[in-house]
């Protein structure tokens, strides 16, 4: 009779444990840190999008008109120039901008998350006399 021993199973079922644990450490450092910078980028790109809206309305607003058309339209150049599509609203004589993209995972996506949404909001008042 022979004594087998599963000392070597455990130790093998313990290494994957470990990798596994390393993908999604590593996948959490460099997708997140890539998610990060997607967001501050979208963040940008609306804060520039906002202060362009309000910008092209500026001389309407002086002269006490409503310049919602052109604020908008302004602002949404400014996101497509950027490369970004997103939401332009005046809402209480503010440019509102929310920007959104996806980001592609690398390591994440070995785990089953492929993308992750990163998102921008701004706002640009439009100031009177």
């Amino acid at each position: 009779m022979r004594i087998r021993c599963q000392r070597g199973n455990a130790m093998s079922a313990f290494v994957a444990m470990l990798v596994l644990a390393f993908i999604i450490v590593g996948g959490l450092a460099t997708d997140g840190a890539r998610h990060s910078v997607a967001t501050r980028q979208c963040e940008s790109a609306a804060m520039r999008a906002a202060l362009a809206g309000a910008d092209a309305a500026s001389e309407r607003v002086v002269s006490g008109e409503k310049p919602t058309v052109e604020a908008i339209r302004a602002a949404k150049m400014s996101l497509a120039a950027d490369g970004y599509s997103g939401s332009v609203t005046i809402v209480a004589g503010e440019v509102v901008v929310r920007t959104s993209t996806s980001v592609k995972c690398h390591f994440l996506s070995l785990i089953g998350i492929n993308t992750l949404s990163a998102h921008g909001d701004s706002s640009a008042r439009l100031a009177g006399r």
